[in-house]
């Protein structure tokens, strides 16, 4: 009875869930942007879909002696993928929110079964590669069939377990202030090991110290192993007990974690938390200390406008993890094809280089600034059509402040590569300034009318958040090379003729014809800001079901 009941409550809040996707169909940028996503989800799970049946063909075809050394393995590296998808994509998939879950008499335990399905969906890729494998050792050994596959059932059902307790622990602590830029960005600088790596030649060291670090762990207690041992026809009671055991400490431990992160939220341990944008705290707000300082270079309302907007975005975590990535992120991850020496070097990219981390900076920063402007802002928007200011003041002032925000940037990559020895005169500093400053241009023409026609509301709270209407400006950001197509044609002229005149004429008309675009849209933008006010509101107040996505 109570499990039919658990039933009806999940599809009560599924069909709430689906009622609200349908409801969010009607606008224009929810249909776009779904079909993007419908178009890179396909690839993705093309490419691991490829990946599953190369494991069904190695199971089918492999010795049983390479079964035996590679399988513990291979499936200990799939359970660690498992657990650290979330912190190498900074994305936590599905999940419930919990604060709109108030609204419905649901029970915890049925909110944790909830849970544990979305992260089931959330693993599709582990998921597809274990059913590959699964499928080649049930062609090579039919007669094992019964045996591994309640086994490999155990398998996902610890992972999924462990996964709801890590996703929950994880969502708390990035709650705490600082710590989690500090996480994410440990975790995206991780993520560029590889390339290092690579770069340096040191493969195969690198892969025989992690094979001793593999054989130092207790392979008899690993739930991996029992897996393994199953698929080869050699698992004992010992290993059911011991995996049952892990099952049952994987569910006490989700449980548990579920229930901290579910009580705080509706108790008074939620109100223990300062509001993330606390005047209280002067380590918040440094610009505050100097409030006339916007005052003296622009004249009012300009002056209030771009002041209100630099300090709201120095005081948004998501908006300070993104300047971050570009200072960090970016020079890690480029500067293995920026060095002069290694497999991956190239002329181009070596007299280009701090030009190729600025506009990486630039695509960074479009995504919360120049393609949507009025995201942070959110049903706060009203305000400016209350105010005696025009719509294109507003957006004039919203991109005077991004683009400040921009040049900081420049001058922080500036620094680095002088550091790194990889800036070589002022000339280099002068290239990349004036390219992204005209690329700037283009980006927020586009942009002007992206933050109109498919507004988006962003939390600046929350850093993994993607939001609604994410696909156009995943769009957005595939067609980036599109939109700075007159700055790449300068480059194109200046490394396939070898001609520093022809490079500069034709930056010269790029940043001519990026200004008159941008001063022939702004108007247009504004105009249309104004006649679609009402529905410009509408989508910036509107939220998402009670599942949400991060």
């Amino acid at each position: 009875m109570m499990a039919a009941e658990a039933t009806r409550q999940i599809q009560a809040v599924l069909h709430i869930q689906w009622l609200s996707f349908r409801n969010g169909l009607r606008r224009r940028s929810e249909r776009i942007g779904l079909l993007f996503s419908i178009f890179v989800t396909t690839i993705w799970y093309a490419i691991w879909l490829a990946a599953a049946a190369g494991l069904c063909l190695f199971s089918l075809w492999a010795s049983t002696g390479r079964l035996s050394r590679t399988l513990p393995a291979l499936l200990l590296l799939l359970l660690v993928y498992w657990q650290a998808s979330p912190l190498l994509t900074a994305s936590m998939g599905v999940s419930i929110d919990l604060r709109k879950m108030a609204l419905y008499p649901l029970d915890v335990k049925t909110l944790f079964l909830m849970e544990c399905l979305l992260r089931l969906m959330t693993s599709a890729e582990m998921i597809l590669v274990l059913s590959g494998l699964t499928v080649g050792m049930a062609m090579r050994a039919p007669q094992q069939i019964p045996i591994f596959l309640p086994a490999a059932a155990l398998f996902v059902l610890f992972s999924v377990l462990l996964s709801a307790g890590l996703r929950n622990l994880l969502e708390r602590l990035l709650q705490r202030r600082g710590f989690r830029e500090m996480f994410l960005f440990l975790i995206v600088m991780a993520s560029a090991t590889p390339q290092f790596i690579l770069w340096t030649g040191s493969g195969e060291k690198v892969g025989r110290r992690v094979y001793r670090i593999f054989h130092s762990l207790p392979q008899f207690m690993l739930p991996s192993t029992f897996l393994a041992e199953a698929y080869l026809g050699r698992s004992t009671f010992s290993n059911w007990i011991l995996m049952i055991g892990w099952c049952t400490a994987a569910a006490s431990f989700g449980f548990w974690q579920f229930r901290r992160s579910f009580y705080p939220d509706f108790g008074s341990g939620g109100a223990n938390h300062a509001p993330p944008f606390s005047r209280s705290d002067d380590r918040e707000r440094p610009l505050n200390r100097w409030p006339g300082l916007v005052a003296r270079l622009l004249p009012d309302p300009w002056a209030a406008l771009v002041e209100k907007e630099v300090c709201y975005l120095s005081r948004s975590p998501r908006f300070r993890f993104l300047f971050l990535m570009g200072c960090s992120f970016g020079v890690v991850a480029w500067l293995p094809f920026g060095m002069s020496r290694g497999p991956l070097a190239t002329g181009v990219l070596q007299a280009s280089f701090l030009t190729v981390l600025s506009l990486y900076a630039l695509l960074l920063l479009g995504q919360v600034t120049f393609f949507n402007s009025f995201g942070f802002d959110r049903a706060a928007t009203r305000y400016f059509f209350w105010s005696p200011v025009s719509p294109a003041a507003v957006l004039a002032a919203k991109n005077l402040a991004a683009v400040a925000f921009l040049v900081l940037e420049i001058f922080a990559l500036s620094s680095i590569c002088l550091l790194l020895r990889m800036l070589n005169g002022f000339w280099q500093f002068a290239e990349a300034l004036a390219v992204t400053l005209i690329s700037s241009f283009y980006l927020l023409s586009v942009g002007n009318l992206t933050s109109i026609l498919f507004p988006a509301a962003l939390s600046p709270e929350r850093v993994s958040r993607a939001g609604s209407g994410r696909g156009v400006q995943g769009l957005i950001v595939f067609l980036y090379p599109l939109l700075i197509f007159p700055v790449l044609a300068a480059y194109f002229a200046r490394y396939y003729w070898h001609s520093r005149n022809g490079f500069l004429l034709l930056l010269a008309a790029a940043a001519a014809g990026g200004l008159a675009l941008y001063l022939a849209t702004l108007p247009l933008a504004a105009r249309l800001a104004f006649l679609r006010r009402e529905k410009l509101l509408q989508d910036l107040s509107r939220g998402e079901g009670p599942l949400v996505s991060e």
